[in-house]
This record gives structure tokens, sequence and C-alpha cells, in this order.
């Protein structure tokens, strides 16, 4: 009998329901992990920890009830982690530069439009990339995922206010970074 076998905690239905949830689940972690900010080449990595945490815990987990939720908040201390090993290998703090243009463009925009797209995307980014960490969690929390502040605040374990404040701060900063236009992207 393995080591598995004999854990309290194991129950034969586990490995039918990690992979069926590592299917289903998968490029929904995906997409958060990329919306917390992780570089395009270690996303996968971030997804694989968190399925790594997901396998370690799934025991606990009754019901399929409040699962997405429970991923995401994972995926958000793993990519917290991740942000802060990449600060370390690289001291300025910025991580892997990302390139807008790298991005995928699906709407295929006319020259003209996809070059002001690409310069307003690129001070976003600029924008983004001086945020804090708690704050830039904040503002893509909040304004990708349409979460509220009593959400956020569950999520990073902290007050409804500071959320709040947070955001503020972080939206403030953000449009400055906009409204300063293209000349802002090449100050230090």
């Amino acid at each position: 009998m393995t080591g598995a076998a004999r854990s309290p905690s194991y129950r034969p239905d586990l490995p039918v329901r990690f992979a069926r949830t590592y299917r289903e689940e998968h490029d929904f972690v995906v997409s958060v992990v990329r919306r917390l900010g992780v570089p395009p080449g270690d996303v996968e990595d971030a997804v694989q920890d968190v399925f790594v945490v997901l396998h370690r815990r799934l025991h606990e987990f009754e019901a399929d009830a409040g699962l997405r939720f429970w991923l995401r908040s994972v995926a958000f201390r793993v990519c917290s982690n991740h942000r802060r090993r990449l600060s370390v290998r690289w001291p300025r703090g910025r991580g892997e530069p990302i390139d807008p243009d790298a991005l995928h463009d699906v709407v295929h925009r006319p020259p003209d439009e996809a070059r002001a797209f690409s310069e307003a995307r690129q001070a976003l980014l600029r924008a983004l990339s001086r945020l804090d960490d708690e704050k830039r969690e904040v503002f893509m929390l909040t304004e990708l995922e349409e979460r509220t502040a009593l959400e956020i605040a569950e999520l990073m374990r902290t007050s409804p206010n500071t959320v709040a404040s947070r955001l503020r701060a972080a939206r403030k900063r953000v449009a400055g970074a906009i409204r300063a236009g293209p000349r802002a992207l090449f100050r230090a």
C-alpha cells in the first residue's frame, strides 16, 4: 500500500476529480494569472503552482462550490510570490519588460488606429509597471475582473477601506500617465 493510500485524507475519487478540475479550470487559471501581471514566459509555471496547491488541498473540498473563487485566491498569492521572486532577480522590480506590440490585436485596426492604440497601451502598461504590487493588483481586479471592494478585501485579506484607498491612488497614477501621453513613455 502506498503512503498516499494510507493517508487519512486520501480518497479514491480525488485523482479523477483533480484531473477533471484541471481540464475544466486550466483556461480560467491561465486568464487569472495573465491578468495578475505574470510575464508571458512564466505564466505556465505560475499556473502549475496553482494546481500543485489544489492537488495538495483538494481533499478539503466537499463540493465544487466556491472552487473558482478559491483558485483565484490561490492564483493571487502565487502571482504575488512570483513577482516578488522576479524583483529579486531583476533589482529594479520591473520584471521582464512586456512588449505591447507583441500582444495580439484581434480587432485588426487600420494602421493609424493601431499605432494610436499601441501608444495608449504602452502608456497604460508603463503606468501599471510603476505601481506597487498592492495597487496594481487592486486596479487589475477592479478594472479587469470587475470585482467589488469587499471581494478584493477578502481576497487580499485586508479592509475594504484599504482597497478603496489603493484603488483611488492607482487610478490617479494611471490617469496621470495616460494624460501625459506618449512623451511619458520616455521619462525615467
